[in-house]
């Protein structure tokens, strides 16, 4: 297959028939819990890394597909750490899409004089950032965004209201092993046909997840979800 494009902890692949694969390292930004932070995070070895973030993927994936949200993912292979995935265009150079129960990370530390740390909301809150790991991730609007060409209002819409009912769908099913999901982060992009669609992965490091007063780490997620 052909290296369409190397990534931190992935690369894009794509066969001769022109399927498009996403290739799971064996590496992660060495930070805990979700990734939001402001500079470049050191990336490290971690053996089993790559099968447990395709694990994940799978699992939340499948759960997308029960509630009728739109995504990118086809199959995977697990011992190849290859998953198949539908083409896909990111939104400007790239968006990630912040939906928050809980104050935490940096939501809260702009908000600290609304909230304390960890405080439930009252509703679920959707924040879109710019993509970008050499920089600090500006917060975007919908005017700014379609005056930028990044996306339309319509599909600002789409975006949040993805966001919301996967953040909800998550919660919900994480609750049933006793486990409550603080904030997920996601990554959206059109389909060729337009569609706004969840895309690239949805794996522990992408949540911050806790079992009472405990975080949950990315590779303990695996193991309470028995995968």
């Amino acid at each position: 297959m052909e290296k369409v494009y190397s990534g931190r902890i992935k690369d894009i692949l794509k066969d001769k028939e022109g399927n498009v694969f996403l290739y799971f390292k064996d590496q992660v930004a060495d930070e805990q819990g979700m990734s939001e932070v402001d500079t470049v995070a050191e990336v490290v070895d971690w053996e089993g890394a790559g099968e447990s973030r395709l694990k994940s993927s799978i699992y939340f994936f499948n759960l997308l597909d029960k509630i009728g949200v739109p995504h990118h993912f086809i199959e995977a292979d697990l011992d190849e750490r290859l998953m198949k995935v539908k083409p896909a265009t990111v939104f400007g150079h790239g968006t990630e899409v912040f939906a928050r129960h809980r104050a935490m990370g940096t939501f809260y530390r702009r908000f600290d004089k609304y909230l304390r740390r960890g405080e439930e909301l009252k509703q679920c809150a959707v924040e879109v950032k710019v993509k970008d790991p050499y920089r600090e991730k500006a917060i975007i609007a919908p005017g700014v965004a379609e005056a930028l060409g990044i996306f339309t209002k319509e599909e600002y819409n789409a975006i949040e209201e993805i966001a919301l009912t996967v953040a909800q769908a998550v919660k919900e099913d994480l609750a049933q092993y006793d486990l409550e999901l603080y904030d997920i982060k996601l990554e959206m992009g059109r389909l060729e046909d337009g569609t706004v669609a969840v895309i690239d992965e949805i794996a522990g490091e992408d949540m911050r997840v806790f079992k009472g007063p405990q975080f949950v780490p990315a590779d303990q997620l695996v193991k309470h979800l028995g995968l």
